[in-house]
């Protein structure tokens, strides 16, 4: 059925059509409505699981074709590998995000976001937030490469000390009993295959890649999360090593099969629609939802809510 669907979606006058496999039942085919109905952030803002701990990063993913919201939680996926094109929804997606950490997080203490973007613009609005190392968005390339090579790698290492000496085997054991707990540290780049492209020599490559695989192997014990996105999915973008500890997979609409089987090790991503059309990898498959759009004025909001609670104005 699947070499058959630009067929299918013809015949049928669709764009998007898809064979999706239900775990308890057999194939279907996924075929888009007609008219379109926006899933709006803002209806599931207050649904988003309650924070018992600074160490939850719960987010809203999507909404499944059933009506279902999804929720995930940094925290247990604990890295996340994003890919998608121009307009597929990508930077909205990273809207609600951070929102959602914002929400849940909204004193200064209680996160860390390291956020880099090569198009600082799209994320002006959260220039300034207490919760931003340096209070600021990263869009140089050279200075982010030197940012996971020193500091991320370093901040790293000294969580792994402080459990050791503790005898914590993670940060949530570490907090329950620690005067100065430990906060999440989220690591989002926005395009990450900007960061590779600095990268000319093999030497260069592995001395980028080697912190950020110990990164990834010790991030969920050490609170530090990692949030992988690019327009510009390839099989040399992350290596093998490094893809196989992102648990966290999902592709909005991309160019190719190549692109799609890259984030996600199947195909559909290149037949998606964009805005938010999305699949992530799940234990048994892939999973389509729509992706939640929120507004410019929306995180504006937000923002400025806590921007004012950690100023007490």
């Amino acid at each position: 059925m699947r070499d058959r669907l630009e067929d299918i979606g013809r015949e049928m006058r669709r764009n998007g059509v898809l064979v999706q496999t239900d775990a308890n039942s057999d194939t279907f085919l996924d075929v888009p409505r007609t008219n379109h109905d926006l899933v709006l952030f803002s209806d599931v803002i207050n649904a988003i699981p309650l924070v018992t701990s600074r160490e939850q990063l719960f987010f809203p993913l999507g909404r499944t074709p059933d009506g279902k919201d999804i929720f995930k939680n940094l925290k247990e996926l604990p890295h996340l590998l994003v890919g998608g094109s121009t307009g597929s929804g990508k930077s909205v997606f990273l809207y609600t995000l951070l929102c959602s950490i914002l929400k849940t997080h909204p004193n200064a203490n209680d996160c860390q976001i390291l956020l880099s973007s090569s198009k600082r613009e799209d994320f002006v609005y959260f220039e300034g937030l207490p919760q931003l190392v340096e209070g600021r968005v990263f869009a140089d390339a050279e200075e982010m490469t030197e940012l996971f090579k020193d500091f991320i790698y370093r901040e790293s290492e000294r969580r792994g000390e402080l459990l050791i000496n503790a005898r914590k085997r993670d940060i949530d054991a570490y907090n329950l009993t620690a005067d100065e707990k430990l906060a999440p540290l989220v690591v989002i780049v926005d395009e990450f295959a900007d960061l590779t492209d600095q990268l000319s020599s093999r030497q260069e490559k592995n001395d980028f890649y080697t912190p950020i695989r110990k990164i990834a192997q010790a991030g969920r014990s050490r609170g530090i999360h990692l949030v992988l996105c690019t327009q510009r999915p390839s099989a040399d973008l992350v290596p093998s090593n490094i893809k196989a500890q992102l648990n966290g997979r999902l592709a909005l609409r991309v160019n190719d099969a190549i692109a799609s089987r890259m984030i996600i090790d199947d195909n559909g991503a290149e037949r998606l629609q964009k805005h938010g059309d999305m699949l992530y990898k799940t234990e048994t498959g892939t999973e389509r939802v729509q992706g939640y759009y929120i507004d410019i004025p929306e995180v504006e909001n937000i923002v400025n809510e806590v921007m004012t609670n950690n100023t007490g104005n």
